[in-house]
C-alpha cells in the first residue's frame, strides 16, 4: 500500500533511531525546538511513509509545547484523527492533507486557544465541525 504520493519522500523517523544516541532531538530531521527552552514546538513528519492509525498512547500527545504539526501525505489507513490531539494545548497549525483520514474530526482541536490553521484537504471524508469552519475567521481551511 502506498504511504506517500511524494516521490522525494523519505522516512525521517528512521534517521531518529540512528541519531537517538546523541540525545538532542532538536537536531533531528522534522523537529523544531524553541531556541531558549529546547521544547519541541514543531513536528514535520509529512511524506514519511507512515502507514496505519495513530495510537492514542503515542508520545506525540505528550508534546505539550507543540505549536505546529504536519502529518500530511502519509497513509493513516482511513482511521479517525484521535481526540487526544486536544492534549496539545498550544497547537496552532495542523497539516493533515493527503493523509487518508476518515470520520468525525475531533471538535476539541477547534477549542484550543491558539488554533489558527487547519489543512485537511484530499482526505476521503472528514465530517463534523469542519462544515462550520467556513464562517469562522481568521481560521484558514
Amino acid at each position: 500500500m502506498l504511504a506517500s504520493a511524494d516521490p522525494s519522500a523519505y522516512p525521517k523517523m528512521e534517521t531518529w533511531k540512528l541519531k537517538s544516541e546523541y540525545g538532542d532531538c532538536c537536531l533531528w530531521n522534522g523537529i523544531e525546538c524553541d531556541m531558549d527552552t529546547s521544547h519541541v514546538i514543531g513536528l514535520d513528519i509529512s511524506s514519511n511513509f507512515i502507514y496505519g492509525s495513530i495510537n492514542t498512547s503515542s508520545n506525540l500527545f505528550r508534546l505539550v509545547h507543540l505549536q505546529r504539526l504536519n502529518l500530511a501525505d502519509n497513509n493513516f489507513n482511513y482511521s479517525e484523527i484521535p481526540s487526544a490531539i486536544g492534549n496539545l494545548s498550544r497547537l496552532a497549525y495542523v497539516y493533515l492533507s493527503k493523509s487518508k483520514f476518515y470520520g468525525e474530526f475531533p471538535r476539541v482541536i477547534f477549542l484550543l486557544p491558539n488554533f489558527q490553521v487547519l489543512s485537511a484537504s484530499q482526505n476521503l471524508y472528514l465530517s463534523g465541525y469542519l462544515a462550520e469552519l467556513h464562517n469562522r475567521s481568521p481560521l484558514k481551511v
